[in-house]
């Protein structure tokens, strides 16, 4: 499993925030490969599992960055879920490509 760092932000009715995802993640195709002389792909799947997400505050006072702390503890599963839903993942390239 490779290492990720990404930036993205997060945005609620009440603040916006820049955030740091530390995620692991892996690709599990095997590409091509050949089946009885069958040429064959596998496009395989990519995973990733967001670990840990830290705001990147500057300048916000004690009682926001509190906020934003304990918003990312409470929703931190639906969070990842998203991050890792629409996490750029890169597409499998065929041979010759």
């Amino acid at each position: 499993m490779a290492k990720f760092y990404n930036l993205n932000s997060i945005e609620t009715g009440d603040f916006t925030i820049d955030v740091e995802l530390e995620a692991d993640g892996g690709y599990d195709g095997i590409g091509s490969y050949e089946y009885w002389g069958q040429k064959c792909f596998d496009k395989g799947h990519w995973d990733l599992n967001v670990e840990d997400i830290k705001p990147r505050f500057t300048d916000e006072p004690q009682e926001l960055r509190d906020k934003i702390n304990k918003y990312i503890d409470d929703n931190f599963q639906m969070l990842a879920d998203k991050f890792a839903e629409n996490w750029d993942y890169p597409e499998p390239r065929e041979p010759g490509e």
